[in-house]
């Protein structure tokens, strides 16, 4: 036995004094501290004041027998909870032990009885009471509210925290109310009778539900509920536990707002942001992404990047995938072109990371911007860029052009003076021979200067007058005449040279007519040279709108790529020593000062049958201001 036990008292209430005199003996031997009452209005006065441990009753008494007894010391809040043993004489006496039970006692015990029956009977209860005690305390002293109802929601128990919670007395009975109404619960008591139903389905259940507690304030409940049932499985109760989530709710409704604001800044960006797992498949993507892609949301989920990524990028991404993993980037940052729905390229920006999740890697995040704009822009001033040192490195030429063909030009015309002077007063022939030989020598040298002036814009304006572009065409291919036609035939060649005129007989422009016609000239000996075996030249003039468009177009063997933005540049030739790379940079020049325009195609870059085109643009003399000069 306990120290507890010992310093415990046993009170015992029977009218008759042998048998309060036995069970007296038989408990103080057992070492029970022991009150004796010898009618139930004496034990209840006794057990008021004294408080003992546990009582045992005789079931039979006068004036208050042991059944009523249980029923008082019941409804004193003090003793409600002390166990009480009934002993009757009567034998298999079962209506009044079930009596004895319903009024409130623990057990029941037939006289007459062996002492240690009595003494273990009394330690069980006196044990059970004190275990009992013990998880009370826990129950009373937790911050969950801790609680039990019938299978109609009427509450049978309730510990401290439900008190608080509802604000009650500790000494307020609650028992029998609605569980609905103690915490004020917003689904109410229709909402506690489904819960009982769905209870009763499953056995153990735990629900979320919004209460009012003491002070009005709106507080979220989790109750984690299981039914309460008899030795044979039948349900009567529910136990539960309700803990106030109030804060944990808060918080999540926090992190909701936080995740919806992300999610519209994510959605609202400019940028692409989406998200893959490891295989490489889709699992988010923000609207940016569905309007670059042309793909919805929906469609994209499960694709593959390598559904949307150019094939000629799939090694770069590969390998910015491995330089992550392998820790030797965190983020990596690349270029690359995406494939839309429509097959539009689109080139991208793009920065990912690995997402890891308890140290592991489980999918990419990235951010694409589209740099379409920007890669125009930079091709934009790329091309300025290549136009300006263009421009200087014309304008450096011309200026040495300039100055080497005004010095060249002192010295031939002293040259071509004293040739001349000397050829009057020589009478030898073979002297004559070679002084003709220098004149003219000297004379192609001078016309080679004049083309650099020409080049260098240093040659004096020429007058513009209006003249028909198609009679300085036609003029150009009679000059030529000889080259293509008599040449050719000795050489055993055959050249075919035509012009049609579809511009009509309105075709006037401002130009000088010795450069146009040296333009088309050059154009033409061009085209003989490209042909060494014979060909076509075809020329044709028309109107474009407010332009008059001549086309020389020739069968030869046309101009190679890499030398096809290079043909207007000054001394660029393909003929080696026989050209001097001057002729359609010089004719370059005379177009534009014509307000016009020259271009070159080659048959290696177009759809033609072969050859070169050549398309000059000149602004018809309607277009062009009354007055124009040089």
């Amino acid at each position: 036995m306990s120290i507890e036990e010992s310093e415990a008292a046993v009170l015992i209430v029977n009218d008759s004094p042998d048998a309060l005199a036995l069970t007296s003996v038989v408990l103080q031997q057992a070492g029970y501290r022991v009150l004796a009452a010898a009618d139930g209005l004496e034990g209840l006065a006794l057990a008021r004041r004294e408080l003992p441990a546990l009582i045992i009753s005789d079931v039979a008494m006068p004036h208050l027998d042991g059944i009523e007894l249980c029923r008082r010391l019941r409804e004193d809040a003090r003793l409600r909870l002390t166990p009480i043993l009934l002993v009757s004489a009567r034998h298999k006496d079962s209506a009044s032990a079930l009596e004895g039970l319903r009024a409130g006692a623990d057990d029941y015990l037939e006289a007459p009885f062996d002492p240690p029956r009595l003494v273990a009977q009394v330690a069980r209860l006196m044990e059970r009471a004190r275990v009992e005690a013990h998880y009370r305390d826990i129950v009373e002293q937790a911050n969950d509210i801790i609680y039990t109802h019938d299978l109609d929601g009427r509450l049978t128990s309730l510990n401290a925290a439900g008190l608080l919670f509802s604000r009650r007395q500790p000494s307020e009975d609650l028992t029998g109310q609605h569980v609905a109404s103690v915490f004020r619960l917003e689904s109410g008591e229709v909402g506690v009778k489904e819960s009982i139903k769905r209870l009763r389905c499953e056995g153990v259940r735990r629900e979320e539900a919004q209460a009012v507690n003491a002070n009005g304030e709106r507080r979220w409940l989790e109750f984690n509920m299981s039914l309460i049932c008899m030795r044979d499985g039948t349900p009567y109760g529910v136990r539960g536990v309700a803990r106030d989530i109030t804060g944990h709710k808060q918080i999540e409704e926090r992190l909701r707002r936080s995740e919806e604001r992300y999610r519209e800044l994510v959605d609202n960006a400019n940028d692409i942001v989406y998200t893959t797992d490891m295989e490489g498949r889709y699992t988010s993507l923000n609207r940016a992404g569905e309007r670059a892609s042309g793909y919805a949301r929906d469609e994209m989920m499960g694709m593959s990047w390598k559904q949307m990524v150019a094939p000629e990028y799939f090694t770069l991404v590969s390998e910015m995938l491995l330089r992550k993993l392998a820790g030797q980037e965190t983020m990596t940052f690349y270029e690359l072109e995406m494939i839309a729905k429509t097959g539009r390229r689109i080139p991208l920006e793009v920065n990912s990371q690995i997402i890891y999740e308890d140290g592991q890697p489980v999918g990419v995040q990235g951010i694409a911007r589209d740099i379409t704009e920007r890669k125009r822009a930079e091709s934009l001033l790329r091309a300025r860029f290549e136009r300006e040192a263009e421009s200087e490195k014309m304008r450096s030429l011309g200026q040495l052009s300039a100055g080497v063909a005004h010095n060249f030009n002192n010295a031939l015309a002293a040259v071509l003076g004293r040739t001349q002077l000397l050829l009057r007063s020589v009478t030898d022939e073979r002297h004559r021979r070679s002084l003709e030989v220098i004149e003219t020598a000297t004379q192609d040298a001078a016309e080679i200067v004049r083309r650099i002036q020409t080049f260098a814009r240093r040659a004096p304006a020429a007058q513009f007058n209006k003249v028909s572009l198609a009679a300085l065409v036609t003029d150009a291919v009679q000059l030529t005449r000889t080259s293509w036609e008599d040449d050719a035939h000795v050489h055993g060649l055959r050249y075919e040279v035509t012009f049609t005129n579809e511009a009509g007989a309105d075709d006037l422009v401002e130009a000088n007519a010795t450069e146009v016609r040296e333009v088309f000239v050059n154009l033409i000996f061009n085209a003989l040279d490209a042909m060494p075996a014979g060909g076509r030249i075809e020329l044709r003039e028309e109107r474009r709108g407010a332009w008059l468009v001549v086309e020389v177009r020739d069968t030869g063997e046309g101009i190679p790529p890499e030398f096809h933005d290079r043909i207007f540049e000054p001394f660029f030739t393909t003929k080696g020593s026989q050209g001097s790379g001057l002729g359609l940079a010089v004719s370059y020049g005379i177009i534009k000062r014509h307000g016009g325009t020259i271009e070159a195609r080659s048959a290696t870059v177009t759809a033609d049958d072969g050859g070169t085109v050549f398309t000059i643009k000149f602004p018809h003399r309607q277009a062009l201001p009354e007055t124009s000069t040089g």
